[in-house]
């Protein structure tokens, strides 16, 4: 049995709520220095990506703990609702810093490298990629040189650009094999040739009208920011409590009787109406009792 205070329920809700906003659109691993990493907003307000998220990454498997990094976006980073924001290395070829929002030396991997979205102090100390909202790799199974492979393309993180399909319509949360797919069909990714830059800028999203089923109701344990129309699956924390409206001590908000009801207790022959000490214990006013409450 869990129970949630006020202040909880809060935080849950608002991290619920983050996690409904953003996933990479599209990733490049080309010649030399041309590298970047765009990520789309699919919700309908803007993201600070600086207040709520952070890009992490794990060069070379992340050995003993070692080259897990976690690069900050700059306090301007924002992204308006539908727009995409890419970080690109910053000795890209000029096509791709005429689009990039911020640059870094080190961007963006060799293709074997893992890069994951995640809430902003909540990534733990090792590279995991259950704090990922959403991923592109798989540090537990990294070998040097060697890149991912991506709807059926072998070692497509490699010398290729991935453009997120526009029917995927949220982020994988840290399932990459899911992501990748084994063939075009269900992979969530597009593979096109190396140095093709043609989509970089600007993401087709188009699953904006469709039904996404699930618990809509944010105070429910299973809430789902992402569903539009509410499948009757909400799930709420069991409440213990005395359940008995006639209790001293009901609780309107109990679902699980505790046993712990009470009750009044008043002295007396109640019960038989034919008994000679017979009290009724329905109070009756006349002029005599009020005369004797106010004396």
């Amino acid at each position: 049995m869990r129970f949630l205070n006020t202040f909880f329920i809060i935080a849950l809700f608002s991290v619920c709520s983050l996690k409904g906003q953003i996933f990479f659109s599209e990733y490049s691993e080309g010649s030399s220095y041309n590298k970047y990493i765009e990520i789309y907003n699919y919700s309908n307000e803007t993201v600070s990506l600086y207040s709520q998220f952070v890009l992490a990454s794990c060069t070379n498997g992340c050995l003993d703990g070692n080259n897990f990094f976690i690069n900050e976006f700059p306090e301007d980073a924002l992204i308006a609702p539908g727009d995409v924001y890419v970080v690109a290395a910053s000795q890209a070829d000029q096509t791709i810093l005429s689009q990039a929002d911020y640059t870094f030396q080190y961007c963006c991997g060799n293709g074997d490298d893992a890069y994951a979205l995640m809430l902003s102090g909540l990534t733990g100390d090792v590279f995991d990629s259950s704090n990922a909202l959403d991923i592109i790799g798989d540090a537990n199974t990294w070998q040097e040189g060697v890149g991912w492979d991506v709807a059926g393309i072998e070692q497509a993180t490699k010398n290729h650009t991935l453009v997120r399909k526009s029917s995927v319509f949220e982020h994988n949360a840290g399932d990459w094999y899911m992501s990748a797919g084994t063939n075009v069909d269900d992979s969530e990714w597009i593979v096109l040739e190396m140095d093709d830059w043609t989509n970089l800028g600007y993401h087709v999203y188009d699953n904006t009208t469709t039904n996404v089923l699930g618990c809509t109701d944010p105070f429910a344990e299973n809430f789902n920011p992402n569903a539009t129309v509410d499948d009757g699956s909400c799930e709420y924390l069991d409440i213990l409590g005395c359940t008995d409206p006639f209790a001293n001590n009901y609780n309107s908000e109990a679902t699980i009787d505790d046993g712990s009801c009470s009750y009044l207790e008043v002295s007396g022959c109640y019960w038989c109406e034919l008994a000679a000490n017979y009290f009724d214990f329905t109070p009756q006013l006349t002029n005599d009792n009020m005369k004797a409450c106010l004396w």
